[in-house]
């Protein structure tokens, strides 16, 4: 896909627009230039692979998450998972059923007689208003949001009158990635303070509780100023009191709205990358430095210690602690979207995810080994709600690159040119580029299956043995058929599949 996306980035600079008049005012000359376009002719079939490749990769995802599941035994991890240490209440008591769904003797006691109990109870009154409440700090923070956006995009347009297109791009990129990082550092903290209120019984609960709220916040943190570029700014709204249009590929030449966001899409990319990185290696590894001169200086304060060294549980005892994976998994999933959801504006940032995933293999090394301690021992049977988030933002990546494609870009203006409701019959092919790759991303999951053949074949036969060893303690050890049921096993009518199966 990288590869594919540096072609096509190829193309998109150096198919030429129209040919423009600028005025030179100092001069007093004019001079006749052609610009790159911005809608390269290979843009379109790159964005059509891209969405197909990422149905592709996520349904390998799953087949090699069955796998891992299999291999460590936590395919029913969930159902088994042990209750949080924060949790408050009582704890739940029951039994496993044969399904391996977990059986509550208080749902048991109630169901019968008082069934509303279930819904009515204080519990859970109390769990949805925090729940209800949860949802309208989310909502606020994300209009805030918004408006906030909305001011920057604004002074976007005061750098462009004063200080030109260049600072324009720079200094907009530059202060929406500082305020990307800086707003989602703080909602973090908000959405942590509200899950905890909410207590969750499970880490697997909790987790997905949070996945939903902070990446709720900050997809529209990070991506709204595109969507905007993208599909408003051209329209010549007003924004607070600044009518709105997008940069000009040249001084003097006409709004190109592919332009900016070509330009928007990399810096912020770039700096998202070089930002991420010093947040998430250099500065813990930092305060752990900062942590161990003050203990020495201690040391040295108590007498004549000054030869002895510090012990290695004493050095990793002043590092930053490894909390979870987490924001490991957040930072992947934000720069999913910047590769797919607007592949059309900027098909670059593929292969730049790439090399940056490449570097973030020993950042992370030295981030787990170096700068922090050693992570807690966590079990997982997926990637939880994340899966849902690709799959949303794959699903979604279809409808903004067509858009992209046919009513931002210039592609289709040569096609439509001169006649009549053209941004309507933009829109209609739009629809029909759409309906024909969410068929084909349709026909790829259902024909690809989600658990390879040799796992369905071990789950099938670890069942098997379990419904006999349950026989075999019901019937009692008298029981002839239980007999022959094991000795059919022992003799190898049951086995373990080889690696060739």
């Amino acid at each position: 896909v990288g590869i594919v996306g540096i072609v096509a980035s190829v193309f998109q600079y150096t198919d030429k627009g129209p040919t423009v008049t600028v005025y030179d005012s100092t001069t007093g000359t004019s001079t006749e230039i052609t610009p790159p376009s911005y809608d390269g002719k290979a843009t379109p079939f790159y964005c059509i692979f891209l969405c197909l490749a990422v149905t592709v990769f996520l349904e390998g995802w799953k087949r090699q998450q069955a796998t891992f599941a299999c291999q460590w035994n936590q395919q029913d991890y969930e159902k088994q998972e042990r209750t949080r240490a924060e949790y408050k209440g009582k704890p739940d008591i029951g039994f496993w059923n044969r399904d391996g769904d977990w059986i509550s003797l208080e749902d048991l006691r109630n169901r019968p007689e008082f069934p509303e109990k279930m819904i009515t109870n204080k519990h859970a009154r109390k769990s949805f208003l925090l729940f209800a409440w949860g949802w309208v700090v989310v909502t606020t923070w994300v209009f805030s949001v918004i408006v906030a956006a909305l001011a920057l995009l604004a002074f976007k347009v005061i750098l462009k009158k004063t200080r030109g297109a260049t600072a324009a791009a720079v200094g907009g990129g530059l202060s929406f990635s500082l305020f990307i990082q800086i707003t989602n550092q703080l909602y973090k903290r908000v959405a942590l303070w509200l899950n905890n209120k909410e207590n969750h019984r499970t880490d697997s609960a909790f987790t997905d509780s949070l996945i939903s709220k902070i990446f709720l916040f900050q997809f529209v943190n990070s991506y709204v100023s595109f969507f905007y570029i993208a599909f408003v700014k051209g329209t010549g709204v007003v924004v607070l009191g600044y009518a709105q249009e997008c940069l000009a590929a040249v001084t003097g030449g006409p709004p190109n709205c592919m332009y900016e966001l070509n330009k928007q899409l990399s810096w912020i990319f770039i700096f998202q990358i070089l930002i991420g990185n010093l947040l998430e290696v250099v500065l813990p590894w930092f305060i752990g430095r900062i942590k161990i001169c003050c203990e020495n200086r201690k040391v040295k304060k108590l007498g004549n210690l000054d030869n002895q060294k510090m012990s290695q549980a004493e050095y990793e005892a002043k590092l930053q602690p490894y909390a979870s994976p987490f924001d490991d998994y957040n930072e992947m999933i934000i720069q999913f979207g910047f590769v797919t959801l607007f592949a059309a504006g900027f098909p670059a940032a593929a292969m730049l995810a790439l090399v940056n995933n490449l570097i973030e293999i020993r950042s992370d090394a030295i981030k787990l080994l170096v700068a922090t301690k050693r992570p807690p021992i966590a079990g997982a049977q997926d990637i939880g709600t994340w899966y849902e988030v690709l799959e949303a933002m794959s699903t979604m990546s279809v409808i903004t690159n067509t858009l992209i494609l046919c009513v931002t870009s210039t592609t289709l203006d040569e096609f439509f040119a001169g006649q009549d409701n053209a941004t309507l019959k933009k829109v209609l092919v739009a629809l029909v580029v759409e309906h024909a790759v969410f068929i084909l991303k349709w026909a790829i999951a259902k024909f690809v299956p989600d658990v390879p053949e040799s796992v369905r074949v071990k789950l099938a036969r670890a069942e098997f043995l379990r419904e006999l060893e349950i026989q075999k303690a019901l019937q009692g050890p008298g029981d002839s058929s239980a007999r022959r049921s094991s000795k059919g096993v022992d003799a190898g009518y049951v086995s373990e599949p080889t690696d060739t199966e």
